[in-house]
């Protein structure tokens, strides 16, 4: 028995267009609440015009915007999941045609350094939202993410290599107990990066747009030329026809199921809805899986071994860190005796009436003030550090167990 399973991937690039975010980099001058509304409605007449099963969403960040799309979308797909974490949330919605028998939510371990030391990734919710599905008989594992996106002047790729690591252990984890594994989203990193190579390494995932036989004339998900949405310093950063960072990876138990995919597209949509306004920043991914009920060895692509190349990176990172921890302490050191020294330094002067006293208290005053706000940004910075070499040291003892 033969069946076909219709699966799409979209960042919608709904940023929040609220007075309550408007100290932060996030939304451009030129995206308002109406485009937001009319782009939100375009999509799901989209996504209901093409009838996938399931649908996984990025960057839907606020809590109307999800309402919206569950409740466009509700006849057509009666179940679905919004997870809620971090202070701006998850962004995530997976919608599904067929039962969700559970959810979980994992944030994130390792994330950027807290705004505004870092990027504004750090003021949101991010890890990966796993639901399994009953489709026809069979155990169904989803997984949506989005890991820390590239900033142009820091590539952050410690960070999502970290997080890819955090993705393939939980979709590891979901192979024991599923019989087919999607894992899908916006990865923020191409399939050369070490991270996505390390992902399908450690699950035996199969790529279907590298796999599909049927293939769309497009070949990359973001800043393709000629899409307004995409922030102009990313199309300096990237190729001039853009790069594939949108994905849908697939892993089943070869006793059960063995899949080929038909037909895996990236889809412009138009490219633009009726008022000229893109659909997204992003273009949609999708794949149609054709899932056999039968026994028999699936024939793959054998991914590379690239766990060597993945220790090295990390024990580099680590190290890098470590210098960072080290260098915090030292800092914090020194900014504690400078704060001593400049009580202990008034005392002489108010003692033997060189100073009035007034005048001494407001500078101290100041000084030491001045001086606690260094403090705990170093001390932020020496917690961060810390952090990252803890997550980044299980990621490498884990790759460690896996190469032995």
């Amino acid at each position: 028995m033969q069946s076909e399973l219709k699966v799409l991937t979209l960042n919608c690039y709904l940023l929040p267009v609220n007075p309550v975010y408007s100290y932060l980099p996030l939304v451009p001058p030129s995206q308002t609440k109406a485009d937001n509304a009319h782009r939100l409605e375009a999509i799901c007449q989209k996504i209901l015009h093409h009838q996938y099963d399931i649908v996984c969403l990025q960057e839907v960040w606020t809590e109307s915007d999800s309402d919206e799309i569950r409740s466009r979308l509700r006849l057509a797909y009666p179940h679905s999941v919004r997870p809620v974490s971090g202070w701006a949330g998850t962004g995530l919605i997976t919608l599904s045609k067929y039962p969700i028998r559970t959810w979980i939510f994992r944030a994130f371990q390792f994330g950027d350094i807290p705004y505004p030391l870092g990027s504004v990734d750090s003021c949101t919710g991010k890890g990966v939202l796993i639901t399994w599905l009953e489709y026809r008989g069979k155990s169904l594992s989803v997984l949506n993410s989005h890991p820390q996106s590239e900033l142009c002047h820091d590539l952050k790729d410690e960070v999502r290599l970290a997080q890819m690591w955090e993705i393939a252990s939980m979709a590891r984890y979901c192979s024991h107990h599923s019989d087919l594994v999607l894992t899908c989203g916006d990865f923020n990193a191409d399939p050369a990066f070490i991270g996505v190579r390390l992902f399908l390494r450690l699950t035996g995932s199969c790529d279907a747009f590298v796999e599909s036989s049927d293939k769309s004339q497009v070949f990359t998900t973001y800043a393709l030329p000629g899409n307004g949405l995409v922030d102009g310093q990313y199309r300096k950063l990237y190729p001039a026809d853009g790069v594939r960072i949108d994905h849908v990876m697939c892993w089943t138990r070869s006793d059960v199921l063995t899949v080929h995919f038909p037909r895996s597209t990236i889809q412009p949509w138009g490219p633009e809805t009726d008022r000229g306004v893109p659909f997204s920043d992003h273009e949609a991914v999708e794949a149609l899986i054709a899932v056999k009920f039968e026994s028999s060895p699936p024939s793959r692509i054998q991914n590379e071994d690239c766990v060597g190349e993945a220790k090295s990176r990390l024990e580099k990172y680590i190290r890098h860190y470590e210098e960072g921890y080290q260098g915090c302490q030292s800092r914090m050191a020194a900014t504690l005796i400078l704060m001593i020294s400049a009580l202990l330094a008034a005392v002489p002067g108010v003692m033997l009436g060189g100073f009035e006293l007034w005048t001494v208290v407001q500078t101290v005053a100041i000084s030491v003030l001045a001086l606690a706000l260094l403090l705990v940004l170093f001390f932020v910075k020496f917690v961060y550090t810390r952090t990252a070499v803890n997550c980044l040291s299980n990621c490498l003892n884990d790759l460690s167990s896996c190469d032995g």
